[in-house]
């Protein structure tokens, strides 16, 4: 299906060196292929095309710039498993930048995927040059309690590659 309505400027990804399973991920690129990379990942229910603008005034001035897709949303490969924590989602970044033959990388995280860019940063610290956080939500709890998990509802529409669908549809577009 991401084959066939996915925009023609983009590609998958098989980012399974991390973690095997987690499917491939949708990218589209501007500027010159043997630059500093930089990954801008968008919020909840969006999709890399939202920030063309941003990537084509980047590239301008000389970066490798890369929307990426994070599943559920977008054109990526939804993960059987379901894992989209933020381990998870920065373990397919640094995938992404394994399979884009980059060592080192800048990430750009809007809204809810600062969060995992965040996590990348902890977790892959020699992986990156730095990071750049926009209106950034990262939910945490403001007195130091453990955050909840998500609804079993909010669950089942995650999971649900048909309701994304139709959210994303009925909401972004």
């Amino acid at each position: 299906a991401q084959e066939t309505g996915a925009p023609p400027a983009g590609r998958l990804l098989d980012v399974m060196p991390l973690e095997p399973g987690f499917g491939r991920l949708f990218v589209q690129e501007w500027g010159p292929p043997d630059a500093t990379p930089v990954l801008i990942v968008p919020g909840t229910g969006a999709w890399s095309g939202f920030w063309s603008e941003t990537a084509h005034a980047l590239a301008s001035t000389g970066y490798r710039v890369i929307g990426v897709d994070l599943p559920p949303f977008g054109y990526s490969d939804r993960d059987p498993k379901a894992r989209y924590s933020r381990a998870s989602q920065a373990a397919r970044l640094i995938g992404a930048l394994d399979a884009l033959d980059a060592c080192r990388g800048i990430l750009i995280g809007h809204a809810s995927g600062a969060g995992p860019v965040v996590e990348a940063l902890l977790r892959y610290p020699h992986r990156l040059h730095g990071a750049v956080l926009v209106s950034a939500e990262l939910g945490l709890p403001h007195d130091g309690t453990a955050m909840t998990q998500p609804s079993l509802l909010m669950d089942m529409i995650l999971g649900s590659p048909g309701a994304t669908r139709l959210f994303t549809t009925a909401t972004l577009t």
